[in-house]
């Protein structure tokens, strides 16, 4: 009996698929399993390499040839997921499958074998549990996003869609839409130009921008809509369908048409002003519900992880879609140049380039990512707001570019440490070579063969570097990716940053905001610090004259315990956030707004000594409770100085010759006199060594920290020598060289 036969017989009692390819790569035989699996016709079970190809696809065939190949030369096991496509059935298969030598008793090589256990159904029903749960996300996601969001699948049937939708389209009940298509909602014509949106965005695997015109059958009314698609992922990132976002622009179209049939101005701009509170309330509507989403996401840690994650990315790509259909309606700014340096408010700046440059390459297969370290959201460089957007657009064209329309991942990355901040623009691209990146670092001008010019911009990243004070680094290697860092002085945060909220356990916390959204997602920041201080009050309003009604039921005395945390805009009711501030007199407020940059909005908060937190770091502030009950707090220490110094020697000298008729209170380490510091009134002044034997403390660092309490007299002690404008402005510098400076500093 030939060794095939007896071969072939032993694995036909085997119940998993089985083939066995011969020494020279030209006959394979299968067992009964493996004929019925693949669907070879009749009960043929042996085959040379061509007749395959009558019922397997011929880069199947292929495959299995190589990697038996591939293990008969190298004699070892080989274990792979194998593809399987059956052309007499147009059915696709996977299989689990190993790869191994077959010796016989000689020690004789006669082939190779392979072992294939079926998982189609396994892998058919992840796919289904990865759509679920993408699905499941994107309702969570998109039902507080007040515009127009569905989802659809390959076929453009109706997978779900959002409360919005459902009342745009008069249907009370999701289940009215779902399964459908766009042909049982519209007439064919208006359904075919649609869909034709929808087969596009997948046909092109990119977002595409359409504009939709909607007629209601029922009331004959013409609607406009300017619509993104953009193809929906499972988190293998294999398209499942598509995901629409529609903003009602019917508005604008009236303005267009306006502007031809009426000529006079006056109309004009009424109807331009209507328009642009539209735009203005529909970004307010947006961004409101993605903060506080993102603020409940963080806080949710029993959330398992990937699922936080995954939320996470939802909610930041329904955001990035918004956006990008806002900005076609906002204006663009002048090309920049070198101009006097303003606070530049590094974290909000990066993520708004991001989202610009999503859809700027939305049709390449790129993913763009952010990576912000602890501490450094709320770090301010000096530089000039056009230069540094520029700067960072033209590194990450260039970083685009390195990839050479193949796939790749850019990551903006910040991080800050009390005098620095750095901003690193990283990818997988092609890289640089040494003699390249010497010669940029050498002020060498490049091209780097380039059409379109984006090698310029490390050149203008270094000028615009050496001009406001930076430095510049560039790791890169061939075929690995690049890093540019940059690193800037780290300026103080404007005054009206708000970047910490400071409570004492007896405060009574008021939260003004006309998004009920934005309510839960304080309440879950400050969930946790409620079980600490069970004594902490918090209390939650969407109309303003209600908050106002609560605040002045407190007598004088007792104001000092609120703490306003309020919305400026406030929709739909005759008084914003400040006028809340102005009548009810509240020393400590933060305004919580996306409208920080606002010059008149800034000017008006200054004015009323409370600080701004942007929405969009609301997740992000620390809120510091202080260790002092109500009954320490009123029997604070006085004394006429404090003096933190852990050279014994020099603070007796101080004490005995500088400050002999005075009430001196003396730590000899930061630790102890942190442990009792708020047992001190704020006026005190308080001395501060800035080098102490342990690392852990300069005194430069914990006059922040006293600052930011409300400290008001605060003195730097050191022999050392400080440049222009690196001491801040409430700390007042004696040198210990002039000890005498001491008594009248």
């Amino acid at each position: 009996m030939k060794k095939t036969n007896i071969i072939q017989e032993s694995f036909n009692l085997l119940q998993t698929p089985v083939f066995f390819v011969d020494a020279r790569q030209t006959q394979i035989e299968m067992n009964q399993t493996a004929i019925k699996d693949f669907g070879a016709l009749g009960n043929h079970s042996s085959f040379q390499k061509e007749q395959l190809f009558d019922f397997l696809s011929e880069k199947t065939v292929k495959k299995i040839f190589y990697d038996h190949g591939k293990v008969f030369r190298s004699r070892k096991l080989l274990t792979i997921e194998r593809k399987i496509k059956i052309l007499k059935t147009n059915e696709v298969k996977y299989f689990n499958s190993v790869i191994a030598p077959l010796e016989i008793m000689t020690g004789e090589v006669v082939g190779t074998t392979e072992t294939a256990i079926d998982i189609t159904l396994e892998k058919k029903r992840r796919e289904e549990l990865r759509k679920e749960t993408v699905l499941n996300h994107l309702e969570m996601i998109a039902n507080v996003i007040p515009v127009n969001v569905y989802w659809l699948d390959l076929n453009n049937i109706i997978l779900g869609v959002n409360e919005y939708t459902l009342k745009a389209v008069g249907v009370s009940s999701s289940k009215g839409l779902i399964g459908k298509t766009v042909y049982d909602l519209y007439p064919e014509e208006m359904a075919e130009r649609i869909s034709k949106h929808h087969f596009d965005a997948l046909k092109k695997n990119k977002t595409l921008r359409h504009e939709e015109t909607i007629k209601d059958v029922t009331t004959g009314e013409v609607k406009y809509f300017s619509t993104v698609k953009t193809p929906l992922y499972d988190d293998e990132k294999k398209i499942i369908g598509t995901i629409g976002v529609s903003i009602d622009i019917t508005a604008t179209k009236k303005t267009e048409r306006l502007k031809v049939e009426n000529a006079e101005n006056k109309i004009k701009l009424q109807e331009q002003e209507k328009f642009s509170k539209t735009i203005h309330q529909m970004a307010h509507d947006i961004r409101s519900p993605l903060a506080s989403l993102l603020m409940i996401i963080k806080g949710c840690q029993d959330i398992p992880e990937v699922e936080r994650v995954a939320l996470r990315e939802a909610a930041i790509s329904i955001g990035d879609i918004a956006n990008h259909l806002l900005s076609k309606y906002e204006v663009k700014e002048i090309e920049p140049t070198f101009s006097t340096p303003e606070p530049v408010f590094v974290s909000a700046v990066l993520l708004q380039i991001l989202t610009d440059k999503k859809f700027q390459y939305g049709e390449r297969p790129i993913k763009f990512d952010y990576d912000f370290y602890k501490d450094s959201e709320f770090s301010f460089i000096s530089m000039d707001l056009s230069t540094f957007k520029r700067m960072i657009s033209n590194l990450i064209n260039n970083a685009v570019d390195s990839f050479e329309r193949k796939e790749g991942k850019v990551i903006l990355k910040l991080a800050a440490t009390p005098k620095n901040t750095q901003i690193m623009v990283c990818d997988d691209g092609k890289g640089m070579s040494k003699e390249l990146v010497d010669k940029i670092m050498d002020g060498i001008s490049f091209t780097d063969g380039k059409q379109q010019g984006h090698g310029l911009g490390l050149e203008q990243v270094r000028d615009a570097l050496e001009y406001y004070q930076g430095s510049l680094f560039i790791d890169s290697s061939l075929e690995v990716g690049t890093k540019i860092i940059m690193e800037f002085p780290r300026v103080e945060a404007p005054s009206w940053v708000a970047e910490s909220i400071t409570l004492s356990p007896q405060d009574v916390v008021v939260i003004l905001d006309d998004d009920k959204s934005i309510h839960g997602a304080w309440k879950t920041h400050f969930k946790k610090l409620i079980k600490q201080s069970p004594n902490l009050q918090i209390h939650h309003f969407e109309k303003g004259e209600e908050a106002i009604r609560f605040i002045q039921t407190f007598k004088e005395e007792d104001l000092k315990r609120i703490f306003l945390l309020t919305d400026f805009e406030l929709l739909q009711q005759e008084l914003n956030g400040l006028h809340v501030v102005e009548r009810t007199q509240v020393k400590r407020a933060i305004l919580v707004t996306s409208h920080y940059a606002n010059p008149i909005v800034l000017e008006r908060a200054q004015a009323l000594k409370i600080k701004i937190l942007p929405k969009q770091l609301a997740s992000d502030i620390p809120i510091v409770m202080e260790p002092l009950t109500a009954k320490a707090a009123s029997e604070k220490k006085s004394v006429d100085l404090i003096l933190v110094d852990d050279d014994l020697t020099f603070s007796k000298t101080v004490m005995k010759y500088i400050f002999s008729q005075q009430t001196v209170e003396y730590f000899q380490t930061p630790e102890a006199f942190l442990e009792k510091v708020m047992n001190y009134p704020k006026e005190t002044p308080i001395y501060l060594d800035n080098q102490f034997k342990s690392a852990r403390f300069r005194g430069i660092d914990i006059a922040k920290d006293l600052h930011e309490k409300g400290f008001k007299h605060l003195y730097l002690l050191s022999g050392a020598t400080f440049k222009p404008g690196e001491l801040p402005d409430y700390l007042t510098l004696i040198s210990k060289e002039d000890i005498t400076k001491m008594r009248n500093p």
